[in-house]
């Protein structure tokens, strides 16, 4: 429960944090000692405060949680904007999904084509595109496997639940690659190289 200063607090640091339509909740949480997620949603839920729904930019660690959501609750998109993201509209998610999900495509028709033809597409820029995020892909999938071994060792969970269910989801769809991450980025940083 926020006191009425830690609220006036609130109103007084996204105004202070809000930079071309754009509120900086990194910043409105380090001043506020307290997470994201609960600065926009008392910002939003407790405050009524909603004017900020215009523009606000998606951080990569944003992206992969809306993903992960959406692989496990389906497009409910009610459930999840109320639940994950009350700041933003179901539209806003839903555009987002779409459009993360057309790049995720991209970047695999990209990488499938040089994987599996050599095709090297004209412009690099989107090779160095798909590489950040195959690395991101990589980080994930180690830090992971990580925390599976701690917890077969005995040692606790650090495991999201979201992101074990997911995990169990793939594994359960036996969703297998020709090519590793791993192959994957060596392959492209040969290419930009050249």
């Amino acid at each position: 429960k926020y006191t009425e200063e830690e609220r006036q607090k609130l109103i007084n640091s996204v105004s202070k944090n809000t930079i071309n339509n754009r509120i900086q909740w990194n910043q409105i949480a380090k001043e506020l000692n307290k997470t994201n997620s609960q600065c926009k949603s008392m910002y939003t839920n407790q405050l009524g405060l909603k004017n900020f729904t215009s523009v606000q930019k998606w951080s990569e660690e944003q992206e992969k949680e809306l993903m992960l959501l959406v692989s496990h609750y389906g497009t409910e998109w009610s459930f999840i904007q109320k639940n994950y993201y009350p700041s933003r509209t179901k539209d806003q998610l839903r555009q987002k999904y779409l459009s993360t999900k057309a790049q995720i495509t991209k970047n695999i028709k990209l990488i499938t084509n040089l994987m599996e033809a050599d095709q090297v597409p004209e412009q690099i820029d989107e090779l160095s595109k798909a590489l950040e995020k195959l690395k991101m892909h990589q980080k994930i999938k180690c830090e992971i496997e990580k925390q599976l071994e701690e917890i077969k060792e005995g040692k606790a969970s650090l495991i999201d639940p979201l992101v074990k269910s997911f995990i169990v989801k793939r594994s359960l769809e036996k969703c297998q690659s020709k090519f590793s991450v791993e192959q994957c980025i060596y392959k492209i940083q040969e290419v930009i190289k050249k």
